[in-house]
């Protein structure tokens, strides 16, 4: 953990090509500048923070709880030996700041990629390159890589995913 100062974890996500390198988004019950996304490539023995979050955590926000990370395997870089594309649903301190992010270099480097969803849950398809999410307002799905989310589902998801053995499936949980 050296080089990982913030003081608690609300995501996690492994690289599907490269297990040596690891998200984490950094997080507490209290807003804070060393909160915020952190990238190991050394299997978590070293932290780099590479997106500053001051507001990410909240004592009791469910949305601190999902699986907010996700690698989309189908972008491995052969020369880099690293999965390019990675999002982040980030749940913002107010509904205002939700936003979806992207990376394009493995998680160096961040940038919004769609504004009004955040905080729920993230997947991306085995296969091809489709975008999911779900929170309490419903289950979306983005086939465009400029992320235009459409709404395929209302109601409170609350958990979701999918599986390389059966690409065309996906699970979908809801609170009955």
């Amino acid at each position: 953990n050296i080089g990982f100062s913030a003081r608690g974890v609300s995501g996690l996500a492994i690289d599907p090509n490269n297990d040596n390198r690891i998200l984490a988004a950094g997080g507490n019950v209290v807003a804070n500048s060393r909160n915020g996304l952190y990238l190991s490539i050394d299997r978590g023995w070293h932290w780099s923070p590479v997106l500053p979050v001051v507001n990410l955590g909240g004592k009791g926000r469910l949305e601190d709880m999902f699986e907010k990370l996700a690698y989309d395997a189908n972008t491995y870089d052969s020369n880099k030996k690293y999965t390019r594309v990675v999002y982040w649903s980030y749940p913002g301190s107010s509904s205002t700041e939700k936003a979806i992010y992207r990376s394009l270099d493995g998680g160096q480097t961040w940038q919004i990629a769609h504004m009004g969803l955040g905080g729920g849950i993230l997947k991306v398809h085995p296969i091809r390159h489709c975008v999911y999410y779900a929170d309490s307002t419903g289950f979306y799905r983005s086939t465009d890589s400029s992320l235009p989310f459409d709404l395929m589902l209302e109601g409170n998801i609350t958990g979701m995913d999918l599986i390389a053995s059966t690409p065309n499936q996906l699970w979908l949980c809801t609170p009955t």
